[in-house]
């Protein structure tokens, strides 16, 4: 018996900057690379996660979880980061801890998940004049 597979979406975040003139008008491509060539060029790991913390803090307005209500049906992004098991060697003397930030649960974030996540059960094959392709 082969094991299920359960297919899942993923938000990514990739922090990125977008250098201005005055907060609105993009700079000239010739005046970026060197920019940010030189801010990336003192950017470690521990200031790479910083602001994926953030991005993660400020969509999830720092709760548990991202509920984006459609309407009958909600779309529910855990807010936390993947856990993965990596060995690499460090940068020598770099003893920064880059565990991932949990949230914590309160009765307002589970109240809203039960409200994401509640509702009526669908039964599609009798649904009237429905045709759905056999597998």
């Amino acid at each position: 018996m082969s094991p299920i597979t359960r297919l899942q979406w993923c938000l990514s975040i990739r922090p990125e900057w977008h250098l201005t003139k005055d907060g609105a008008t993009p700079l000239e491509s010739k005046q970026v690379g060197r920019r940010v060539t030189s801010k990336k060029s003192k950017m470690f790991n521990d200031g790479y996660l910083k602001e994926i913390h953030f991005w993660q803090d400020f969509l999830s307005d720092g709760k548990p979880r991202i509920v984006l209500n459609f309407d009958d049906q909600s779309a529910i992004i855990q807010g936390e980061a993947l856990a993965l098991a990596v060995e690499w060697p460090g940068i020598p003397g770099d003893s920064v801890s880059l565990a991932a930030e949990g949230r914590e649960e309160d009765l307002l974030t589970l109240a809203e998940l039960h409200e994401a996540t509640s509702g009526e059960d669908i039964n599609w094959d009798a649904e009237e004049g429905a045709e759905f392709p056999s597998h």
